[in-house]
């Protein structure tokens, strides 16, 4: 069995042509009798999901979802991104820095005055431009997130505001241990005797020049 963030099938398919990559990774799969499993949405918004597995390693405290989910036995913290506060006020070039040393990143792109001192945050595994208008109403100072577009980073910077665009890559990729451990501790305590081993070969696709 393969756990996996991204869906395989990210779209709906029309046919099966295992001539193309997609066709061929679902071929193997077949073959080799492979179950796959893909978190993605439920994992982002879960309470202790991916957001919060992001707010925790950077160090927002107070965390709370920044698009709450609302239902029938919805868990409370259940919801898209997350809103919180940093333990004290820094300027925004200072937590970008904080940022890339605690993401262990070799670049990160920020928009706004990087004077402009900042402490609540918003932040958003994966893409976030679709959460910009959220964070622009919130009382957030400043928005983490990766695959920030040109026209978000202007508008993020209009209304005096900071972003740090950290890639989609880097903002998803510490689910992997993570998501390994809870389902060791998880199998540990149904006595269940299955190997859990977190891949270490997958790659950014950019690479910085």
């Amino acid at each position: 069995m393969l756990v996996t963030h991204h869906p395989l099938i990210f779209r709906p398919l029309k046919q099966i042509d295992t001539r193309t990559p997609l066709g061929a990774v679902i071929e193997k799969a077949l073959r080799h009798r492979l179950a796959l499993y893909a978190m993605h949405t439920n994992l982002d918004a879960a309470a202790a999901g991916l957001n919060d597995m992001l707010g925790e390693r950077l160090g927002v405290q107070r965390r709370k979802p920044l698009v709450g989910r609302e239902g029938t036995g919805t868990r409370p913290g259940t919801g898209i991104g997350r809103s919180g506060v940093l333990p004290a006020h820094m300027r925004l070039s200072e937590l970008a820095r904080e940022v890339k040393r605690r993401l262990g990143l070799e670049t990160v792109r920020i928009a706004g005055d990087g004077s402009r001192s900042v402490r609540r945050v918003a932040l958003s595994t994966g893409s976030g431009g679709s959460l910009v208008p959220q964070f622009l109403s919130s009382t957030a100072d400043v928005f983490i997130t990766g695959d920030l577009r040109y026209h978000d980073a202007r508008e993020i910077e209009a209304a005096q505001r900071g972003a740090i665009d950290i890639g989609h890559f880097h903002s998803e990729h510490l689910m992997t241990a993570a998501v390994a451990q809870r389902l060791r501790r998880a199998l540990h305590r149904r006595r269940a005797t299955i190997r859990v081993e977190a891949c270490s070969i997958e790659k950014d696709p950019f690479q910085v020049v």
